[in-house]
């Protein structure tokens, strides 16, 4: 299925896909089907933001250790982070597992100041957009103390303030890029 997946997306990265792509393309179906504008219809539409299939052939991935303040994450990815971090804070929702996930990605982060698996980003607009790793940010935001929230400062201790990210870029950037 990675095959047929790196077929119509040779620009993703393997781990892109096995992490994000797989078990959607496993649930759904591959390749995806389009409607007349090139978007996937299903659930693949909401999974790549309605966004034609040819805009993610034409991305740009590059793996960075870096450290994304909130502030840069995109208003649509900032309100899922949110929505996630207060169906488990304040369990006013409930996010289906949201809970265990979340729980067990803070767990993970305080035994090792990272988040696992790498969160897939798209950079646009200079706004980063969550693609893949919405619990997993919201658990690490938690953790750095974003939410103002009582913390454990040993937690805060532990988390690194730089995480590796897959990043999408929409154009081509190089090694001197900003």
């Amino acid at each position: 299925m990675i095959s047929l997946i790196k077929d119509t997306l040779p620009n993703f990265p393997d781990e892109v896909i096995r992490d994000w792509l797989l078990q959607y393309a496993k649930a759904y179906g591959w390749p995806p089907e389009l409607d007349v504008d090139g978007v996937p219809s299903n659930g693949w539409k909401l999974l790549l933001d309605s966004r034609p299939l040819s805009f993610f052939q034409m991305l740009d991935w590059k793996k960075e250790c870096k450290h994304i303040p909130i502030n840069e994450i995109a208003i649509k990815s900032q309100e899922a982070l949110c929505m996630i971090f207060d169906s488990v804070i304040s369990k006013r929702q409930n996010i289906l597992n949201s809970k265990r996930r979340f729980e067990n990605i803070v767990s993970n982060i305080k035994s090792n100041g990272l988040i696992p698996k790498v969160p897939a980003l798209l950079f646009d607009n200079n706004k980063y957009f969550i693609l893949d790793g919405n619990h997993r940010l919201a658990a690490y935001y938690y953790c750095y103390g974003y939410f103002q929230v009582e913390l454990d400062s040993d937690l805060m201790l532990m988390t690194k303030e730089k995480q590796h990210y897959w990043i999408a870029y929409t154009e081509k950037r190089t090694c001197c890029s900003t």
